[in-house]
């Protein structure tokens, strides 16, 4: 796994926890299954565009805010 497709994923899985909100919650807000979203989650697999900016969307963050380096 690349480390831009690992950031993007560790930052979601860390914006779901900060936020408290629920994998199924995004899933349905972004337009994938549960089951998708928690494969997401756990490979990492690479996203498309379009469900990068999703993701941000539905956390309310941006875009790069999702490709930010952990400090």
């Amino acid at each position: 796994m690349n480390n831009a497709r690992l950031t993007v994923v560790n930052n979601v899985r860390r914006l779901l926890r900060e936020k408290g909100v629920k994998q199924g919650h995004i899933a349905k807000q972004i337009g994938v299954s549960e089951k998708e979203m928690s494969r997401i989650l756990s490979e990492g697999r690479p996203q498309p565009e379009h469900r990068i900016a999703a993701f941000a969307e539905a956390l309310g963050v941006t875009v790069a805010e999702l490709f930010e380096q952990p400090t």
